[in-house]
């Protein structure tokens, strides 16, 4: 269901220390140090077939990011492979 996933990807991002809005939104932001770096981590999850994409948007947590959406759509298993490729 969407809040179960929403809970599983913000308990992965804890567990990972990645930064976590207060509310609990299906929006989640990964900020890598640079636009290189970041770029890179797009690459790496779309080879472990995980697409997140890459965005710039003013007002963002960076000028480049990589923005995750969840949805009660998303299985168990695409969140465990997410949490593989980000580990």
């Amino acid at each position: 269901t969407f809040a179960r996933n929403v809970a599983a990807v913000r308990e992965l991002f804890g567990k990972l220390s990645l930064p976590l809005s207060r509310a609990a939104l299906p929006f989640f932001a990964i900020t890598p140090p640079s636009v290189a770096d970041t770029t890179a981590l797009a690459a790496r999850l779309r080879h472990r077939g995980v697409f997140v994409p890459v965005v710039e948007y003013p007002g963002g947590p960076q000028p480049i990011y990589l923005r995750l959406t969840v949805t009660a759509l998303h299985t168990l298993e695409e969140i465990e492979r997410l949490a593989e490729a980000l580990s």
